[in-house]
């Protein structure tokens, strides 16, 4: 399937799905067909995050390479100039977080297919990650996407609203209390597995580990050890339950990226989580990808 570029209008949401092992993982860790998502400005020109950065460039650069490409639309009948200017204001202002940052994000919160190389796979994406994270935590470029309707009016709930994927209770997945206000409740908790590392991390009797966990030599062959987890996947090799070492290593390289994702950040200190810990908890309960996009009932397809 590929857009039609006749077809599209402006504020529609556009998700690709982009060839490479780095995008292969990212599609598995989220369960989707796509890995990439963009909006179409009109005039021939998408508003995406390339490199860090979001950018406005032309429709054929980002469709450019992509196996797959769909377009979904709004809903609800409305005038999308509120979106478009949000658009304007973060291409002006906003950071993105590259790919790799996105996978070690998945990697820490999603539940992932179990191979003998997973747990190396999910080190590798940590520390990959750590090392191209610099000052504040930027956003995915699916999350800019999702902003720009979720913030295209102020109110917590309006006619831009797109609803992501089910709410989980922050309470169950890690002991941190749900916060009030109105439009919170239905954000809170989505996108932390029970099963993920983040709540295996999370859970009472790990607190002690974590504390003692010290982080070890950065793995840095990220493209080799997401070949071999390739290969495993689709071989359906078995795998054994982790070591208490290998689980220990895990853990460093988490508090790691943990570490590098807040940066200069204060600490939120609301549970008995290391407040670093707890700060990445919540924003990857916050996260959007374009696999969310893709399953909203908000939107249909083009």
């Amino acid at each position: 399937m590929q857009i039609r570029p006749g077809d599209l209008r402006a504020g529609d949401i556009l998700l690709l799905r982009s060839p490479g092992a780095l995008s292969w993982a990212t599609r598995l860790f989220d369960g989707a067909e796509v890995d990439r998502a963009a909006l179409y400005l009109g005039d021939g020109r998408v508003a995406e995050c390339v490199d860090g950065a979001p950018v406005s460039r032309k429709l054929e650069e980002c469709l450019a390479g992509a196996e797959l490409s769909l377009a979904r639309r709004l809903k609800e009948v409305a005038p999308l100039e509120p979106v478009l200017g949000r658009a304007a204001e973060q291409l002006a202002s906003e950071r993105a977080a590259r790919p790799e940052v996105l996978l070690a994000l998945l990697a820490a919160s999603r539940k992932l297919r179990a191979a003998p190389s997973l747990r190396r796979v999910q080190r590798a994406a940590l520390d990959a990650a750590a090392a191209l994270l610099r000052g504040e935590a930027p956003m995915t470029a699916a999350q800019f996407v999702w902003r720009c309707y979720e913030d295209a009016l102020p109110e917590p709930s309006d006619v831009y609203t797109v609803r992501l994927n089910d709410l989980r209770n922050v309470e169950v997945v890690s002991g941190m209390l749900a916060e009030p206000g109105a439009g919170m409740a239905r954000r809170l908790g989505r996108g932390v597995h029970p099963e993920s590392l983040l709540a295996w991390a999370a859970q009472p009797l790990m607190r002690t580990r974590l504390m003692a966990a010290a982080a070890p030599e950065a793995m840095t062959d990220l493209e080799g050890a997401l070949a071999s987890y390739q290969n495993e996947v689709q071989e359906g090799t078995q795998s054994a339950p982790p070591t208490r070492a290998e689980g220990d290593a895990l853990l460093g390289s988490l508090l790691r990226f943990a570490a590098a994702w807040s940066g200069t950040a204060p600490a939120l200190a609301k549970s008995a989580l290391p407040p670093k810990l707890e700060l990445l908890f919540r924003c990857a309960a916050d996260l959007c990808t374009a696999g969310d996009l893709m399953r909203s009932e908000d939107l249909f397809t083009v």
